[in-house]
């Protein structure tokens, strides 16, 4: 028989300054999809140019426990000996990773320098009740997003989409992905470099402009009414469960992403 065709080449690996940690979930659900989400992880990895002065890669998996397995690092090979040990067993706690990825931009990252700290989650499914619930997943990324790092929330499967969307940078419609298989997921991020890295590209300085002209009258619009009206519905994931969960004032938690959509828990 013929020999098979060769590989397609890879794109170029990409130039970008970011510290990028990877988020695998390593949970026992996820043994069906052991050789996608190596080629997914490996692929990410020769994406990238790792450098001092480039991306430094940080590897976190995830069942019950996270486990840091690469710190932020320029070493392609050892990153690609992780990969080849991904094992997936026991259950599921994705606040716990997304904790050990701040902490880990938090210590070693480069972000007094200037260099954005970007994770990248995958997941196939919900918090195991044995760590918590989703709240907490949620939680734990609002951390992370507030200490000024982007969280790109992928799932697959059972994964909960609005899990995803709350747990993601805004908007979720860039941030957060949810398909059926790795294969989706490999399909939507065939581009990693533009995908991950574009939103990080400072921008071009705006022309200069003339100094403005001062008006003899300058008209004030009409202060907003002091009660707006808003639209009350119960569309949180976490609605009518005793807790309120929008985010608002007197709220326990800001697990919800609409303000008025968990309206039966906060009045």
């Amino acid at each position: 028989p013929p020999p098979p065709p060769p590989s397609p080449p890879r794109m170029p690996a990409c130039n970008a300054v970011l510290d990028l940690v990877l988020v695998l979930d390593e949970s026992g659900s996820m043994s069906s999809s052991v050789a996608d989400m190596k080629d997914f992880a490996r692929k990410l990895v020769f994406a990238f140019n790792l450098g001092e002065s480039l991306t430094k890669l940080s590897i976190i998996t995830f069942a019950g426990a996270a486990s840091l397995r690469l710190g932020l690092s320029t070493n392609q090979t050892r990153a690609l000996e992780v990969i080849d040990t991904y094992s997936p067993t026991g259950g599921t706690n994705i606040a716990a990773a997304i904790t050990l990825a701040r902490d880990t931009l938090n210590t070693t990252g480069r972000q007094a320098d200037g260099v954005a700290g970007v994770v990248f989650l995958m997941t196939d499914g919900v918090t195991s009740w044995s760590y918590g619930t989703d709240k907490d997943a949620i939680a734990s990324a609002s951390t992370l997003k507030m200490a000024g790092y982007t969280l790109f929330a992928v799932g697959i499967g059972a994964a909960s989409e609005q899990t995803l969307d709350a747990m993601a940078s805004s908007p979720a419609s860039q941030y957060a992905f949810l398909g059926t298989s790795v294969s989706d997921v490999t399909a939507a991020f065939s581009d990693l470099c533009t995908t991950i890295a574009s939103p990080h590209i400072p921008p071009s300085p705006p022309p200069p402009r003339s100094p403005p002209i001062s008006p003899i009258f300058s008209p004030q619009a009409p202060p907003p009414p002091a009660n707006p009206t808003r639209v009350c519905d119960e569309s949180c994931q976490f609605s009518s469960d005793g807790y309120c969960d929008d985010g608002g004032a007197g709220s326990q938690y800001a697990a919800c992403i609409l303000y008025g959509s968990d309206c039966v828990d906060c009045g």
